[in-house]
């Protein structure tokens, strides 16, 4: 089971979108996933047109609560395609509002990990994709300290690069500090341009200057489209809402480039 925590500092780049197709695409491809969110938004449940729960605080922080009363199973026409007879293999943990109680309310740091790998335990899980918040909190340094590969996600702008530059710093750091504590490394899977649009001089400039910072990191592009704001309108995937369109195209690229990365670090 590897953990990929999906992160920018920066707000509204995409990582709900990024993290849910990514998990989607992943399961379509016959893995058996689970999605968690820590983020108190509960954007990751509303991407697949499930309610938002307290979810993650419920099993961190309160008593005899068990997964089977938190972790839900993804239906399986919210991201598979028409006519798809394979079964649900898409599990999701999600988050509300209590989130931000979780440093306070559980101040074990190595209480997140050790629920991942119960979730895995019980459900056999080859991937848990970790939907993350713009905000920095206490509870960040318990999520990072999980991960196995950080997946950033960022516009081709300034203000987003200055996001990325920030949990770039926030991972070293991470790495530095944990050597005692953990038995691995914490890697970057790849940096996701996302709401890219065509052919722009700014737009270019930036892919210059992200290549330049990261060489050899940078995902293909997802572009700028209104199917993607459909999706979420919908709770549905574009695997399942357009299944034939060049942006479901995008969102398998997500996951043959991530299965690549993990290749290339031995995984």
């Amino acid at each position: 089971m590897k953990i990929i925590v999906v992160n920018n500092r920066k707000g509204g780049v995409g990582k709900s979108t990024v993290s849910t197709h990514l998990a989607s695409g992943l399961a379509l491809s016959g893995y058996r996933v689970a999605i968690v969110d820590t983020d108190a938004q509960g954007h990751s449940a509303k991407m697949f047109g499930m309610p938002k729960e307290n979810g993650l605080y419920r099993i961190l922080c309160e008593e005899e609560v068990a997964f089977q009363d938190v972790v839900r199973v993804v239906p399986k026409e919210r991201y598979a395609p028409p006519g798809y007879e394979g079964k649900p293999t898409l599990f999701i943990l999600p988050s509300d509002k209590l989130t931000v109680r979780i440093p306070t309310d559980n101040q074990n740091p190595f209480a997140f990990r050790q629920m991942l790998d119960a979730m895995d335990e019980l459900l056999g899980l080859d991937f848990i994709i970790v939907d993350t918040g713009p905000t920095a909190s206490m509870f960040d340094g318990s999520v990072n300290f999980a991960a196995n590969y950080f997946l950033y996600v960022t516009e081709m702008a300034h203000l987003s690069f200055d996001g990325l530059a920030e949990s770039v710093r926030e991972m070293k750091t991470l790495n530095k500090q944990s050597g005692n504590y953990r038995t691995w490394e914490t890697q970057i899977l790849g940096i996701v341009p996302n709401k890219t649009r065509y052919n722009t001089r700014v737009q270019r400039r930036s892919s210059e200057e992200l290549s330049k910072e990261f060489p050899g990191l940078i995902w293909q592009s997802v572009m700028l489209a209104t199917l993607w704001e459909e999706c979420a309108k919908n709770g549905q995937m574009i695997f399942s809402l357009d299944p034939d369109s060049r942006e479901a195209a995008q969102g398998y690229a997500l996951v043959e480039q991530a299965l690549a990365g993990m290749a290339a670090y031995g995984s």
